[in-house]
């Protein structure tokens, strides 16, 4: 058995050991085995960091193992260790055998440092932390400074000493690059390698609106409107223009002056104006005259717009016609044709401006085709339509998307239906079927007058 002696923390311990025959030959093993270490008196064993090479170095019987002790947290300071070899076979017997004892920093003395080489220490400024003195200087060992600040060689920073994107935005504390904390003349052009700072060193978005101070693009435009500049920009208009052809300016044969403002605009206007043929100028060969006629035109037109709109003139008048035709009209029809009313109301929770389905009781599918529907309550009541198509299983009327409403009735919304004809009508023709009647005649002219005028007014 060996002794590998007291070891430090975390060490390597490499030792080597033998087999024999009975007869004291070296021979190798016919099983290996295993190689275990166990600790103080505990009966629980680790393989962890044991390396075992059996005929090391192709010596027969000559065997090596190395313990690393850094690679388990079951090798800890102040135990005694046993390496062990167990379920070995060697010259045909079992063998279990121990190879080596050590130890891990068991009864190291702790001593605390009062003198360095003779000198005594001084009292430390943070519990557990010795004071040094760093020598200031530049020779081997010491440390170059100035006001407190390590000072660096030229040339120690440079592109290739430091890693590719080491330095970003992310790595920067806010604010930890500002004035104060460069020095006076720390950063100028011959600190700088020529083409150090160009696009491909600067990343997108590095420089925004965030990381300028709030006045720097008010300073910077303020260098940019001088007046020598602005006196520069001047010369050069009027370069331009003097070399513009005569026939470039309107009503006059000479350039105009570009110093401020257009001369006499209201002379090269009214030139113009003269120059331009009679039949051009309505009512009148003279600019003054065209502009007369312009303000009548306007006037025409503003109260053209105003008659248009809500208790405007014409606007008065359609409501009067809507009215006799969505109420007289109706009725005196219906009374001279002998025409049917029903009455009904709308049973759609998603009803649509052309189609919506009913609470009707017929079940034959186009009972009402042609029959005229006018609400007589909700956001389309008074509005009058033709039924374009009636579905007997579903109850639902729709007056066609050619004259659908200007917007979707309510559900529970009134109507009522009138049948005025015995001819089938057409709404998608807008005709009657065969040979009409005087009565038949009546209902179409008004059919074709009120769907006219209710497009018009919606």
């Amino acid at each position: 058995m060996l002794y590998l002696g007291n070891r430090t923390e975390d060490s390597i311990i490499d030792f080597m050991w033998s087999s024999n025959g009975a007869d004291g030959a070296s021979i190798t093993r016919s099983t290996n085995g295993t190689i275990s270490v166990y600790k103080g008196n505990s009966t629980t064993q680790t393989t962890t960091g044991v390396t075992d090479t059996e005929d090391f170095d192709s010596l027969t019987g000559i065997h090596h193992c190395r313990i690393d002790t850094s690679a388990d947290a079951f090798y800890e300071v102040g135990y005694d260790y046993m390496v062990v070899l167990s379920a070995a076979t060697i010259d045909s017997k079992t063998v279990n055998a121990v190879l080596a004892v050590f130890s891990i920093e068991k009864g190291f003395a702790e001593v605390d440092v009062t003198k360095w080489t003779g000198t005594t220490v001084a009292a430390p400024d943070t519990a557990g932390y010795p004071k040094v003195t760093i020598k200031d200087g530049t020779g081997t060992g010491e440390i170059d400074t100035a006001s407190g600040k390590v000072l660096l060689q030229d040339g120690s920073i440079t592109a290739a000493v430091i890693t590719t994107g080491a330095i970003d935005a992310d790595a920067i504390a806010d604010n930890a690059i500002d004035a104060g904390a460069i020095a006076t003349g720390a950063i100028t052009a011959a600190k700088f390698a020529a083409g150090a700072i160009d696009a491909d060193a600067i990343g997108a978005d590095a420089i925004t609106a965030a990381k300028i101070a709030a006045d720097a693009v008010t300073e910077i435009q303020s260098g940019l409107a001088t007046a020598a500049a602005l006196a520069t920009v001047d010369g050069l208009i009027d370069t331009i223009v003097a070399k513009l052809p005569t026939g470039f300016i309107m009503g006059s044969s000479s350039t105009l002056s570009l110093d401020g403002t257009i001369q006499n605009t209201q002379t090269y206007a009214q030139a113009t104006w003269v120059k331009l043929p009679t039949q051009y100028i309505m009512g009148s060969s003279t600019p003054a005259d065209m502009n007369d006629e312009i303000d009548a035109i306007l006037a025409d037109t503003n109260e053209l717009q105003t008659d248009w709109v809500n208790g405007g003139r014409l606007d008065l008048l359609i409501d009067a016609i809507l009215e006799d035709t969505g109420t007289t009209l109706p009725a005196q029809i219906a009374a001279l044709m002998g025409g049917t009313i029903v009455t009904g109301s709308v049973n759609d929770a998603a009803p649509t401006t052309y189609s919506f389905i009913t609470n009707l009781v017929s079940a034959v599918d186009n009972f009402y085709r042609y029959w005229l529907i006018k609400f007589t309550s909700g956001t389309l009541n008074g509005q009058w339509r033709a039924v374009k198509s009636y579905n007997g299983t579903t109850f639902t009327i729709s007056v066609g998307e050619d004259y659908e409403y200007a917007a979707a009735p309510a559900n529970a919304d009134t109507f009522s239906l009138y049948n005025f004809y015995t001819t089938p009508f057409d709404p998608d023709t807008d005709k009657i079927a065969g040979t009409m009647t005087w009565r038949e005649s009546l209902y179409e002219i008004w059919f074709k007058l009120r769907n006219r005028i209710t497009a018009r007014r919606e």
